[in-house]
Order: structure tokens, then C-alpha cells, then sequence
């Protein structure tokens, strides 16, 4: 199991605004615990400097199914009660992008253990 990132500062275009990106890579190997996935990335909230203003960071995420025979699903918290799922049959890959992500998870849909590349190009607000 590897892991590679790196992040930068950029500024966007007619902007003064200035946010974290982060960008990386995780390869990891599970099993079919649907109850107990595997969490693959955890983040935390970012407070604005305006009053009540809190946000998770938002942006891409892929997955590459290494996997011969078995699906995964990557299962995408976005918030305390929201979630969205993301089903990579074997030898496939799929995108999704997210307007908030808490938390991301992992497991192999149909028994025995899978193999899976994610790749995050995440957007963290520095001012809100």
C-alpha cells in the first residue's frame, strides 16, 4: 500500500480568494465488509472568517477497480447524515465529484478481496 501527494496554494482568475488544493494518490487492497468498510480519507471542517460559516472540502475523486472479479463500492460521506455511492465494476474506473466530502470508504461488493487505485484532487476553502 502506497501514498503520494502534495498540495499547493492557487489563486483563481478575478479572484482574491485563495484556496488549499490537494491532490493524491492511495492504492489499497480489502475485503467484503459492507458493515465495517474500510475508511480510505477523513477530513475536517473549515471555519470561515465569516460567522458561522463552516465547509468540507470539495472536488474529485476516482477509483480504479484493480480487481479481476470483484466490484467495489466507494462510499462518499458528505456530510453527518448524506452520502453518495460509487459502484466500479472489476477492471473499470468511475469519477465522481463532490461538493462536500467528510469522509471516504471503501469495500468489495460480492465476497473475497479486491484492489483499488483512488485518486483525490480535493479543493479546501481557506476563506469563506
Amino acid at each position: 500500500m502506497g501514498e503520494s501527494w502534495c498540495s499547493e496554494v492557487s489563486k483563481e482568475c478575478n479572484s482574491t480568494e485563495y484556496r488549499l488544493v490537494n491532490k493524491f494518490t492511495l492504492k489499497s487492497v480489502f475485503s467484503n465488509r459492507q458493515d465495517c468498510p474500510l475508511v480510505i480519507y477523513r477530513s475536517n471542517k473549515f471555519e470561515g472568517s465569516h460567522a458561522g460559516i463552516c465547509k468540507y472540502p470539495f472536488g474529485t475523486v476516482i477509483a480504479k477497480n484493480l480487481s479481476d472479479k470483484h466490484p467495489l463500492t466507494l462510499l462518499i460521506k458528505k456530510d453527518e447524515h448524506c452520502y453518495e455511492q460509487l459502484y466500479v465494476p472489476p477492471k473499470s474506473e468511475a469519477a465522481l465529484s463532490v461538493t462536500s466530502i467528510e469522509e471516504a470508504s471503501v469495500y468489495a461488493d460480492s465476497g473475497g478481496i479486491a484492489a483499488g487505485l483512488f485518486y483525490f484532487d480535493l479543493i479546501q476553502p481557506i476563506d469563506l
